[in-house]
């Protein structure tokens, strides 16, 4: 193994700037200025500052929130500050590790950085790469994705100790990455639930051969159930979501094993009579939601805990739940440079007392060739929306075939809106996507319109959840009354903490387009249009008024859309079925479910399935590279057909 590194080497702020310079003007036929020189030179400070506080105790520990706009070249500047260090001898070469979103994205920074540099110091790695992950310290830089940091601070958060992914992502030898770069914002808390009806199924689901061999966290599942019922009963006319704080479960040192609780039921049938024997795939999924009520439990046990009276649905587990969350990032955890063009929207940094965020200089963008149309009084949430997919996606696409004819346009939606839309025949070229499958994409960087077709709100449970984790466990009166919630500049911080999300995660849909590219001195973007459905009241304020800040210059119109001005046809079925199969989570999903959801007749269902069956067509190549298989299986005298995916 290599020794441990004596000299970090650093790169001198002037001859990034200059190279950032060559680059962005250069191969990427941007245009420069002195506010974008300003805000690459706060780069490269900033990871100087970071490799140098490394061995310090405290400093090593800080975060840095770096805020540079959208377009102003901060995954760039990462890729270029990164090869930069190629050039130093390998035992001066503080140690990288960058964090994207995407796994395109990981691949592409690593063979971007090897390009640059002239020579392979850069590789990545995630759940389809071909590295092994006990050779990782040798590389002195590593690209993984979010998704695998944050499993990696998971592990090295159950037990205060290192162990299992981390050290492979974070070690070089003797020592430690000197750098840790987060491109765009990373989920630092995990939250964990529990259901009354979802404990139900999984205990009376759990075999009396495994009850005998687990007694204790079998009476521990028989113990919440309990105490749900009892707060079920006391809570029933009660109209507020969260109504009491209970005490830790049980005290430390005695936590039932879930863990072994889990491990017996992975070689359990989960059978009912709707399965056949082929149906493999679904028990595999009635294991996941059942190991996933327990692994919730697991935690509950070990920390503060919450009930709270919840309409949302996840796994089976709506109504009345038991809630805690946990921060995954553990004391000794080494401090990262989060690069995040939203961050002054997102108040959780706010209360992440690591976090230190840093002002970008000013002038570095303009949005006044972007218009941003305007319209309020919209049920804009995922429920509401998705029970009236079909209707709402007709009228949407009805009037912007008269609005956009002939445009680019990006609509982004709910997920289970997304499939509604592309059974819609435009007047416009169409490009969609949905929420938690948006941010840092290039896609749809050529677009010239965007549409904001519903918002991705949260549960109702994550603000309170997110402020527990990270300043502390909060009484009743604090769920219950939003006078109690006052924070810092907030008169309450859990709405403070939703109307943030909400603006952010808007802000970074709308950039997804052109508006994105800086094509002058001045820091402006091509012209653009940006469609946008808002709810009434105090949060359709708050979340305009968090847009304005995040896009200075944007100009705003009011948008009349009341009724679609001409009914669209429907026809793209086949473009609606390829989206639903390649979002199509693990599990099975009838045909039935299908046809109802898209509005696809039986008639043109037949039509479809002769496609499906041919590997040539766009729909069976989608199935393959999908990992989905169409199955059709004879239940006594019919028969039934499913998409499946392993």
């Amino acid at each position: 193994m290599m020794t441990t590194t004596t000299i970090a080497a650093t790169i001198e702020t002037p001859a990034f700037v200059a190279a950032m310079e060559s680059h962005w003007t250069g191969e990427l036929c941007n245009v420069s200025s002195p506010a974008l020189r300003a805000v690459w030179a706060q780069l490269a400070d900033t990871f100087n500052q970071h490799i140098a506080a490394h061995d310090d105790p405290s400093k090593g520990q800080q975060w840095s929130v770096l805020q540079p706009p959208t377009g102003t070249g901060k995954s760039q500047g990462s890729a270029v500050y990164a090869a930069m260090l190629s050039a130093l001898p390998e035992e001066n070469h503080p140690g990288v590790l960058i964090v994207t979103r995407l796994k395109a994205d990981a691949d592409a920074m690593a063979e971007q950085i090897n390009r640059m540099g002239g020579k392979r110091t850069a590789t990545s790695f995630h759940s389809s790469s071909t590295s092994v992950l006990a050779d990782l310290w040798q590389w002195p830089v590593l690209v993984i994705t979010h998704r695998a940091y944050e499993l990696a601070l998971d592990h090295l958060g159950e037990t205060a100790s290192i162990r299992q992914t981390w050290p492979w992502f974070h070690n070089r030898g003797d020592t430690t990455r000197a750098l840790v770069i987060i491109d765009e914002c990373l989920d630092i808390v995990e939250e964990s639930s529990a259901g009354l009806d979802g404990l139900r199924i999984t205990l009376a689901a759990i075999p009396s051969s495994v009850r005998a061999e687990h007694p204790a966290p079998v009476a521990a599942i028989s113990e919440v159930i309990s105490i749900l019922e009892k707060v079920q009963d006391k809570t029933a006319a009660l109209p507020t979501q969260e109504t009491v704080i209970l005490k830790k479960m049980i005290e430390a040192g005695t936590v039932p094993d879930f863990g072994a609780l889990r491990k017996a039921l992975k070689g359990v049938r989960f059978d009912s009579i709707q399965l056949s024997r082929s149906d493999a795939v679904e028990r595999v999924r009635l294991w996941e939601i059942h190991d996933s009520r327990l692994r919730s439990l697991g935690h509950i046990f070990r920390s503060w805990v919450y009930y709270a009276k919840s309409g949302a649905k996840k796994l089976g587990d709506a109504g009345h739940t038991l809630n805690t969350a946990r921060l995954l990032v553990p004391e000794g955890t080494k401090g990262c440079v989060v690069l995040d063009a939203t961050a002054s929207a997102n108040v959780i940094y706010q209360l992440f007392d690591k976090a230190g965020a840093i002002s970008p200089p000013e002038n570095v963008r303009s949005y006044k060739n972007v218009t941003l149309h305007v319209s309020r009084g919209h049920k804009v949430g995922k429920v509401s929306m998705r029970d009236n997919a079909a209707e709402a996606a007709s009228k949407l696409i009805g009037h912007l075939n008269v609005e956009l004819e002939g445009r680019k346009v990006f609509i982004v939606s709910h997920k289970a809106v997304e499939p509604m839309l592309q059974t819609q025949v435009t007047t416009f070229e169409m490009h969609t996507g949905h929420w938690g499958k948006v941010d840092g994409s290039n896609a749809w960087q050529s677009c010239d319109a965007a549409v904001v077709f519903g918002l991705p709100y949260r549960p109702a449970t994550w603000s309170a959840n997110a402020f527990f984790s990270l300043q502390g466990v909060q009484d009743t009166e604090w769920l219950r009354s939003a006078d109690a919630r006052a924070w810092g500049d907030h008169p309450d911080i859990r709405v403070a903490l939703t109307h943030g999300q909400i603006t952010s995660d808007v802000v970074q849909a709308m950039n997804r387009i052109r508006c994105r590219r800086v094509i002058d001195a001045e820091g402006n973007c091509p012209t653009a249009d940006i469609y946008l459905l808002l709810p009434e009241g105090a949060s359709a304020d708050d979340i305009l008024s968090g847009i304005l800040k995040e896009m200075p210059g944007i100009q705003v119109r009011q948008w009349r859309y009341e009724h679609a001005r001409k009914k669209p046809k429907r026809s793209n079925y086949a473009i609606a079925l390829t989206t639903l199969i390649r979002g199509m989570p693990p599990g099975r999903m009838a045909v039935t479910e299908v046809k109802r959801d898209l509005g696809i007749s039986s008639t043109t269902f037949e039509r479809l399935a002769k496609t499906l069956k041919d590997p040539a067509s766009a729909l069976g190549m989608a199935l393959v590279e999908s990992g989905v298989r169409y199955e059709v299986s004879r239940y006594g005298k019919s028969n039934r057909a499913y998409f499946i995916r392993p």
